[in-house]
């Protein structure tokens, strides 16, 4: 979606301008001293009247929302390999030990590794680094290999 502001236009989704907006309502607050010297009184802006509750719960929301992010960049990695009739074919060949699905789910453990380890780095301000996860690379065999394995 695009928004325009003060004539610039950004083309950023519902929830990047959600995260945006919580983000600077809570580094508003922690700079309430610059507000005064800027002249903002309190009657002039609701944020300034945000409680350390309201913020907390505001920044824990954002981070809930974050991981939420990270485990989909997971997912839509994952899936864009391999997904539906292929996971059948994988746990076939893994219960038989077959190399190539034991590649595969190596790979797919490598990707929720990941996953797992970024969590732990996801704060109210997330990364957009952190949702890449093309560092892991291709998934190392086809599903037509997997059948080529297995026989089918």
């Amino acid at each position: 979606m695009i928004y325009k502001l003060n004539g610039v236009e950004f083309n950023i989704n519902q929830q990047q301008c959600i995260n945006e907006v919580n983000w600077a309502a809570g580094d508003l607050l922690k700079n309430r001293d610059k507000w005064t010297d800027m002249g903002i009184t309190e009657e002039e802006s609701p944020i300034y009247n945000l409680t350390p509750e309201q913020v907390a719960a505001n920044e824990a929301s954002q981070v809930a929302s974050n991981i939420q992010s990270l485990w989909q960049a997971a997912h839509d990695y994952e899936y864009a390999e391999i997904n539906g009739t292929g996971v059948g074919l994988l746990v076939l060949g893994v219960l038989q030990s077959k190399a190539k699905a034991l590649a595969v789910q190596a790979w797919c453990t490598a990707i929720w590794d990941l996953y797992y380890t970024r969590k732990l780095l996801v704060t109210s301000t997330l990364d957009a680094a952190l949702l890449d996860f093309s560092s892991i690379g291709p998934m190392p065999h086809t599903i037509p290999e997997l059948r080529t394995e297995l026989g089918i």
